[in-house]
């Protein structure tokens, strides 16, 4: 049977940037299993966000997505163009996550990241978990999190 069951499917590989559609189809996936795991609990319990920071000509100069998970908030993605990095609208937008987070009754804030980002998340505050050497070649992989008082 199990031999049947794999003569009627098909791997395939594809080059580049996956779209947004083939991650939301992915996420369907993983937020219906979540959902399944937590039985009675709603979608309350895991909520994807976004944060966008404009300037006032409506210009984007950057954002973040985070996702809440029971009382974490997880940083998915934080950026800022280049051109506004120095002038603390990362520590700006990063306060306004972890204001987020609380409104949200989250007490915890995790984030992943690479090397040059985790000295600003360590000044906000945000403590080393784990580090993953040579991930991607040459550079190291940091996980870090924040108690939320």
């Amino acid at each position: 049977m199990e031999k049947e069951v794999f003569e009627s499917i098909h791997l395939s590989w594809q080059k580049g940037d996956p779209g947004n559609s083939f991650q939301r189809r992915l996420q369907k996936i993983i937020n219906k299993y979540l959902h399944q795991a937590q039985e009675e609990k709603t979608d309350q319990n895991l909520r994807k966000l976004t944060l966008h920071l404009e300037d006032d000509t409506g210009a984007f100069l950057g954002g973040a997505v985070v996702m809440m998970h029971q009382d974490w908030l997880e940083i998915l993605l934080l950026a800022l163009v280049k051109s506004r990095r120095g002038y603390g609208f990362g520590r700006h937008m990063l306060q306004a996550i972890e204001d987020k987070a609380r409104e949200l009754d989250c007490k915890r804030i995790r984030t992943e990241t690479c090397e040059v980002n985790v000295g600003f998340y360590q000044r906000c505050g945000y403590k080393m978990m784990g580090k993953l050497d040579d991930y991607p070649p040459g550079l190291n992989y940091f996980w870090l999190h924040k108690d939320l008082k």
